[in-house]
């Protein structure tokens, strides 16, 4: 929106109308016909130690959990933030500690500073901790039609069999819609 980048990685539920990524999309660029490029969808899931010594099954076991906390305005928090919410728990991330990554959630778990945390399911294998599903999100590129030339070259990369074969090795990732274009208005 204020043209400092091409394309911006969104995904975001948009709860009222449970599409991915489309209303962000058209919010942030007003009056501009935007597409959306998909690049896969992953599964989101609470990281747990080995083992799941706290007994964790789902979203409303985090109440009483230090949880390691992504960056607010991150997609990842704000889905943990509503997931919390539907379950009638409020989201406490002071007692918690923040992390920039899905990689460092699965560290702060196995490291012991937090209790469970939300993440992609290959940093939790990376690490050898135990995960439990929660979502699954379509995470694409959102830009302004006009400016959709400039994607070409990664999503020439993506659709290499090299890059689909690595890509298709993580636990978590499912690439059958890699590059598929949608107008999201």
């Amino acid at each position: 929106a204020r043209g400092t980048a091409d394309a911006a990685a969104v995904h975001l539920l948009d709860v009222a109308s449970g599409r991915w990524n489309e209303g962000f999309a058209r919010s942030a660029l007003p009056g501009q016909p935007v597409v959306l490029v998909h690049l896969w969808q992953r599964e989101q899931g609470l990281v747990v130690p080995r083992g799941n010594p706290k007994g964790v099954h789902g979203v409303a076991d985090l109440a009483r959990q230090r949880l390691a906390w992504r960056a607010p305005g991150t997609g990842s928090r704000l889905l943990l933030e509503r997931l919390m919410l539907q379950e009638g728990t409020r989201p406490r991330p002071e007692l918690g500690v923040q992390v920039d990554s899905h990689l460092a959630v699965a560290t702060a778990v196995a490291a012991g500073t937090a209790d469970a945390g939300l993440a992609v399911r290959a940093v939790a294998e990376s690490l050898g901790l135990d995960w439990i599903s929660v979502a699954t999100e379509w995470f694409e590129l959102a830009m302004a039609r006009p400016t959709r030339a400039a994607a070409e070259p990664l999503l020439d990369t993506l659709a290499s069999t090299q890059v689909q074969e690595r890509l298709g090795r993580l636990p978590g990732y499912d690439l059958t819609m890699t590059g598929d274009v949608r107008s999201a208005g």
